[in-house]
């Protein structure tokens, strides 16, 4: 598969916190027209029409019934989800969302708001009865693919609620574009991110389906229906549409079956997989209980195997990372957690790799940090786990 990264040199296991340009998206980032899409003379037209032609692409890949806002990620979309026009003044979020979600509680508090936020139940999900919606509450805001434990939330019928009680719903769905395709009935808005889907970095974009009911971040500009002021960077817009039209639905196919074979190897190598093995993307968080998860990470790093210990929005701390906490996993095992998930150019060599190659760490790692090893749990799942 033909690619354009600085990754390769090493096996890269850590697509949730981005992935490498595919060749599609290069290729159109460097050809797209380079006017202001704002400009009226025969350059800014160009630019504008291929501006509009990448929107259609993505919220047809998306499979959304309505139009989108492009602005700089998945986290500038998750705060404009949810600025929203209303004069109710509760808002609900999940407790295990990404922290571009939850750290705005304290910032919609200091602007009057109520914020609830309600953990999802052992399995990582959450349902109607949880979340004990009323019609009080101005928005709900959900994950449709973890971005730590790769769970698959079932939204149907709590977005269904939702829309029964006037509610907005905003969904997370960085981590699920092109991997899963939720039922958008009774969804308002929802969240895409370039860099997750072999993409460019800086660009993002707010599925919405009533524009004005949402209010802007900024001010001094007219574009992107007035939400996003700001010169719209076309190629950058033009290189995401590329990336997301270029994942096929077999490579969503060929990933799940890598990731049976990786969660039946760690199993059978003393880890502990969180969550459910069904229903989950191409990410997966696990437990090697006495070892310290940055540890870990850091010896694989040495191997040129690059998994992580969380988030990388939350990287660089020794304090466990919120969303595990929140999905009921003990401060300890979020401690010995480990992240590793796989992209569109994941192999099943580099699986193979990685598995060998914590065959030779992990036993010297438990000696040192006198940990006891674990009872396997045993393969969980069908696939070579050599």
């Amino acid at each position: 598969m033909e690619q354009d990264r600085n990754l390769d040199e090493g096996i890269y296991l850590d697509g949730a916190a981005t992935t490498p340009m595919c060749a599609q998206a290069a290729e159109a980032l460097m050809g797209a027209p380079q006017g202001n899409c704002s400009s009226e003379h025969a350059a800014g037209i160009a630019a504008a029409e291929a501006l509009e032609q990448a929107r259609a692409q993505l919220i047809a890949r998306a499979g959304w019934p309505g139009t989108g806002i492009f602005c700089s990620g998945g986290t500038e979309a998750n705060h404009l989800g949810l600025r929203v026009k209303g004069d109710r003044k509760v808002i609900v979020l999940a407790a295990d969302a990404h922290a571009s979600i939850i750290a705005q509680k304290p910032m919609l508090e200091a602007q009057g708001y109520s914020v609830r936020s309600v953990a999802p139940g052992p399995d990582g999900f959450f349902t109607v009865d949880s979340l004990a919606l009323d019609d009080s509450v101005l928005a709900l805001a959900l994950t449709s693919a973890h971005n730590l434990t790769g769970v698959v939330q079932p939204l149907t019928d709590i977005c269904k609620r939702a829309h029964e009680l006037g509610i907005h719903v905003h969904i997370d769905h960085v981590q699920g574009l092109c991997k899963i395709s939720p039922d958008w009935s009774h969804v308002d808005s929802a969240s895409i991110s370039g860099h997750k889907v072999h993409g460019p970095k800086g660009i993002g974009m707010l599925l919405v389906k009533d524009a004005a009911r949402h209010k802007p971040l900024l001010h001094g500009g007219h574009q992107e229906q007035g939400l996003r002021p700001g010169t719209t960077p076309v190629p950058l817009a033009v290189g995401f549409a590329a990336a997301a039209d270029a994942w096929q639905e077999q490579d969503t196919s060929r990933l799940a079956a890598l990731m049976r074979s990786l969660v039946s190897g760690l199993s059978l190598r003393g880890f502990r997989v969180i969550a459910p093995e069904t229903s989950r993307v191409a990410i997966i968080s696990a437990v090697t209980p006495g070892i310290p998860g940055r540890v870990l990470v850091r010896a694989l790093s040495e191997q040129d195997i690059f998994i992580s210990a969380g988030s990388a929005c939350e990287a660089g701390s020794d304090v466990p990372g919120s969303a595990l906490l929140a999905s009921g996993v003990s401060a300890a095992d979020a401690l010995h957690a480990v992240r590793i998930s796989l992209h569109r150019f994941s192999t099943e060599a580099d699986v193979r790799t990685l598995l060998a190659s914590l065959d030779l760490i992990v036993p010297a790692l438990r000696q040192a940090y006198g940990a006891a090893v674990p009872d396997a749990e045993g393969p969980t799942s069908d696939g070579d786990t050599s």
